[in-house]
C-alpha cells in the first residue's frame, strides 16, 4: 500500500491530555523574621503556583459517527485536544498566631486565604 492510498486520519492525533509548556511554584515561611515583641508568634506562609494552559476535546454533543457514545464525539475534521484551556494562577497564605499559655500548652489562632489573586482558573 502506498502513500496515496493509506488512510489518513489526523485527528487521532494532538496533544497529551498532560501537556504543559511551563509550571513554577513557590512556598516559603517567615516566623518572627523582625525581633519585635509584639510580632512574637505569627508566621506568614505563602505559597504561589502557576501553570501554563491545558489541552482539552472539543465535543460535538451529539452521536456523530452513530456508535450510540455521544458523549465522546468530536466534531467532524476536528482533531484530538484541539481545545485549549487558559492559564492557572494561584496565590494562598495563611496567617498565624501561636500563644503560649503556661508550660505545657499553647492557642494557636489560623486565617487562611485562597486564590488571593483573584485569576478565573
Amino acid at each position: 500500500m502506498d502513500r496515496t492510498t493509506r488512510p489518513i486520519w489526523p485527528q487521532k492525533r494532538g496533544l497529551s491530555s498532560f501537556d504543559s509548556a511551563a509550571q513554577s511554584g513557590a512556598r516559603g515561611r517567615d516566623s518572627e523574621s523582625v525581633a519585635r515583641p509584639y510580632l512574637s508568634g505569627f508566621e506568614l506562609a505563602p505559597i504561589f503556583r502557576y501553570n501554563s494552559s491545558h489541552p482539552f476535546n472539543l465535543l460535538a454533543g451529539t452521536n456523530v459517527n452513530n456508535d450510540r457514545h455521544s458523549t465522546t464525539d468530536r466534531p467532524p475534521g476536528v482533531g484530538r485536544n484541539t481545545g485549549v484551556g487558559p492559564n492557572y494562577v494561584s496565590f494562598d497564605t495563611r496567617l498565624s498566631w501561636q500563644f503560649k499559655m503556661g508550660e505545657k500548652s499553647t492557642l494557636q489562632f489560623m486565617v487562611e486565604g485562597f486564590n488571593l489573586s483573584l485569576f478565573r482558573n
